[in-house]
């Protein structure tokens, strides 16, 4: 009984660190694999707005801010943050910070 809850502590505590280890921010896109959206699978040619779900624990202000300003930057554009929020990002990546690509 004893060993059993030991492997049982054992083998959550490793996929609790797999897990962890996996959650890394990216761009959220709702409508990314939205087949009927007219531009599916196409590069984007312009960026307006940029949201970003990432973990607390994991990501500082200035990686998602970094990463933002990569983005809005391939469109010859600067980041301007606008706020964060939880709920809309999937549970491993809660928060969603939301910018806007603005000319220079």
């Amino acid at each position: 009984m004893l060993i059993g809850s030991i492997r049982l502590v054992l083998l959550l505590a490793l996929a609790g660190v797999s897990l962890s280890a996996c959650e890394k921010p990216y761009i959220y896109d709702p409508q990314e694999y939205n087949r009927e959206q007219a531009n599916y699978g196409r590069d984007l040619k312009d960026r307006t707005e940029l949201k970003i779900c990432y973990l607390t624990r994991n990501t500082t202000p200035q990686d998602i801010l970094a990463m933002a300003e990569a983005e809005c930057e391939k469109f010859n554009k600067s980041a301007r943050y606008l706020n964060s929020q939880v709920g809309e990002c999937p549970i491993g990546t809660p928060t969603l910070a939301s910018f806007v690509c603005e000319r220079r």
